[in-house]
């Protein structure tokens, strides 16, 4: 921090005072950036974490058990570095500590000068309802099978009556925050500091800026989690009950002489049934070995492959569970036996789409 800040003399001096000085200064301006310009933006490895009208350059960083951040005041000699070695026991502990740190020591011995909050402007109620949508973070794996990760964490963006905006959770937090418009398509915490500028596409927002090197991205409805979860649960509920069904209805047709299935379809069937546990099998080692990889361990290769081919037998599976409901149809099973056939043809089609969408069935085992 006393390099960065210039405090230290020449001879221990790694970096001109211009170097120095660029470093703090924003990389890219309006020209290539548009609106995300009126918010906090980047520089050459620091943060624009201004705040009370202060300027102050900073750089945080976490791994499982450090998380750490360090804030420089260049107008005003001043730097602060806060360092945690455990994780704390709620997910936003470490997070909750350092801002509440670093926004109390600006607050305290930095006040802002002009405290009064601005005024909304006249386009906040119409630019609102063309930012509610779903977000997910821009920083994410978008070409491997780590993009299903773009499902945990996503933002939703609510329209409210007065104009302005609900962001759940706000950025940068835990914690639902309602926005206000302060400027078109620049947004202010209500209660707080915090920026957001939305980036626009037509008659809707893209994309919504935050904290100088965080942005989020419209999620497509195919990547909605609000879409895509109820699908995927749904799906591997009516698989799960379908599977226990087939012992089940064995030991009850045998116990009270009930009349075997009929041959018709058999093999269909028994092909949807190697499908559907497939498709369980591929769904829950893919939660595995992504929740592996986020805690920062590798997953073998081979695991990789064994998941790529349960998706692959699961999707094509899709083929025999339609025999199966076209035979079931034809020589009129029951609508009992028809339903389970439409529902588990549905819940393959369903994680099928999944897959597709969330790139399980590409033959990359790169990430």
């Amino acid at each position: 921090m006393l390099a960065q800040l210039g405090e230290v003399g020449p001879e221990q001096s790694l970096l001109d005072p211009d170097t120095l000085a660029l470093m703090k200064q924003p990389a890219l301006d309006s020209a290539s950036l548009g609106t995300p310009a009126a918010g906090p933006r980047m520089a050459l490895g620091l943060f624009d974490e201004s705040r009370g009208g202060h300027r102050i350059v900073g750089h945080g960083g976490d791994t499982d058990f450090f998380h750490s951040h360090m804030q420089l005041y260049p107008d005003d000699r001043t730097g602060v570095f806060v360092t945690l070695n455990s994780a704390g026991r709620g997910a936003a502990d470490t997070l909750e500590l350092r801002q509440s740190l670093l926004e109390g020591f600006a607050d305290r011995y930095f006040p802002a000068a002009d405290t009064a909050p601005r005024q909304a402007t006249s386009t906040a109620a119409s630019h609102a309802a063309q930012a509610e949508g779903s977000y997910e973070s821009a920083r994410s794996p978008f070409s491997t099978f780590l993009t299903a990760m773009g499902l945990l964490g996503q933002t939703r963006v609510t329209a409210r009556a007065d104009g302005t905006v609900l962001i759940e959770p706000g950025p940068m937090s835990p914690y639902p925050a309602v926005y206000r418009e302060i400027e078109p398509w620049v947004w202010q915490e209500v209660g707080g500091q915090r920026i957001v500028t939305m980036r626009t596409a037509g008659d809707r927002v893209e994309a919504l800026g935050f904290e100088s090197a965080f942005t989020l991205l419209r999620a497509a409805p195919a990547r909605d989690a609000g879409i895509v979860l109820p699908v995927l649960l749904s799906s591997a509920a009516v698989l799960i009950v379908g599977l226990l069904a087939w012992p089940i209805g064995a030991i009850v047709r045998r116990r009270y002489r009930l009349p075997a299935p009929p041959r018709i379809g058999r093999v269909a069937r028994v092909l949807t049934r190697i499908a559907a546990a497939a498709a369980l099998l591929a769904l829950g080692g893919w939660a595995v070995a992504v929740l592996t990889i986020v805690g920062l361990q590798d997953v073998p290769e081979p695991l990789i492959r064994v998941l790529q081919g349960a998706q692959w037998v699961a999707v094509l599976g899709v083929l025999p569970a339609t025999v199966a409901l076209v035979a079931s149809v034809r020589h009129r099973s029951g609508p009992i036996r028809i339903l389970g056939s439409v529902f588990v043809l549905l819940s393959l089609v369903g994680l099928g789409w999944f897959a597709q969408a969330f790139g399980l069935l590409s033959l990359d085992v790169s990430y």
